[in-house]
C-alpha cells in the first residue's frame, strides 16, 4: 500500500512539472493587444507576390494605379497572432505567432503603412 502511494505521488509530481514546463514556454498575450513579436522571420527580402498584392490593395483602396505607387520601406514582422496585432472588438483571432511583413508605400503625397502574413494572402491597413 505505501509503494503504490509514492508510485500516485511521482505520477501527480511529474504531471505537474510537465504542466509547469508547458506554460513557461508559452507567450501570454492580452486580448485587443496591437504589440509585435520580436521574432522575426528568417527571410529579408520582400516576396514579389506580397509586393504586388499589397500595391494591388493600395491601388483598389485608394482607387490608383499601383505604377503610381512606391515602396519605402518593407520590413519582415511577427505579429502575436493570426490579425496580423490588428484585430478589433469584431473578430475573433487565433492566437499565434504570424510571420509577415510590414510594407510603408508611399503615392508621393500620402504614406500607408500594411500588414501582412508571410505570403501576402492576408493584407490590413495599419496606418
Amino acid at each position: 500500500m505505501n509503494k503504490r502511494w509514492v508510485y500516485g505521488f511521482l505520477c501527480v509530481f511529474l504531471l505537474l512539472a510537465l504542466g509547469l514546463s508547458s506554460c513557461a514556454a508559452s507567450v501570454e498575450q492580452s486580448p485587443g493587444s496591437t504589440a509585435e513579436v520580436q521574432s522575426e522571420p528568417a527571410q529579408t527580402e520582400l516576396p514579389e507576390e506580397v509586393r504586388e498584392t499589397v500595391l494591388g490593395a493600395i491601388a483598389a483602396d485608394q482607387s490608383l494605379s499601383p505604377a503610381s505607387l512606391t515602396i519605402q520601406d518593407a520590413r519582415p514582422k511577427s505579429w502575436p497572432d493570426a490579425c496580423l496585432g490588428l484585430d478589433n472588438a469584431d473578430q475573433v483571432c487565433a492566437q499565434m505567432i504570424t510571420p509577415g511583413w510590414e510594407v510603408t508605400v508611399t503615392d508621393g503625397q500620402d504614406v500607408w503603412t500594411y500588414r501582412t502574413d508571410e505570403t501576402g494572402e492576408q493584407v490590413r491597413l495599419a496606418s
